[in-house]
């Protein structure tokens, strides 16, 4: 009897094969199984289509550097690419990885928001016009001191949705409060 891994042929699935089946087998999306299968050729692709058995801890370290350093990539698609290769040594090929502790991490960018001074402000309010000007401003949304709005009388909630009955049309008993209908 065949190996549940081994495919018809009786040679054992190739890696990405089994990365694959493991990622189906725990109902990850698609796009998780395509990022994860192309980090895992990258990786193989970068140490010249050595096997990851092969190699362990200091490689992927080496690569994940490699990604921050001369690939310079986001923080997190280094982290994309390091649960990829965790996946792969931990879940396929059940080799459990020491902590990865001299990656060199990629640097998330520092967005500092834009701010106007004075005069940039007043030379782009001066080329506005109309409610352009008035959104801009905040003077659209204005009102004098002494506005008050109108109440509105308030309106029951069923009005329209409902027929007043007549109490001489409902029946008693079992069927209790349910309108007779006319044969």
């Amino acid at each position: 009897m065949q190996s549940p891994s081994a495919n018809f042929s009786g040679k054992p699935p190739k890696l990405l094969d089994q990365v694959r089946g493991k990622i189906r087998l725990k109902h990850y999306s698609i796009r998780t199984e395509q990022a994860y299968t192309d980090w895992i050729k990258r990786f193989i692709l970068y140490f010249g289509k050595r096997h990851p058995r092969e190699m362990g801890a200091p490689e992927v370290e080496r690569f994940l550097t490699h990604l921050a350093v001369e690939g310079r990539v986001a923080a997190s698609t280094q982290n994309q690419a390091r649960c990829a290769l965790l996946f792969l040594y931990k879940e396929v090929l059940g080799v459990e990885l020491p902590w990865l502790d001299n990656v060199e991490q990629a640097k998330a960018p520092k967005r500092l928001p834009v701010v106007f001074n004075r005069d940039e402000m007043q030379a782009i309010l001066s080329r506005l016009t109309g409610t352009h000007w008035l959104t801009a401003t905040g003077q659209g949304q204005l009102r004098p001191k002494s506005f008050k709005p109108t109440p509105q009388p308030r309106q029951n909630f069923m009005d329209g949705f409902t027929k007043p009955v007549r109490p001489e049309k409902l029946a008693f008993g079992r069927n209790k409060m349910r309108p007779i209908t006319q044969r």
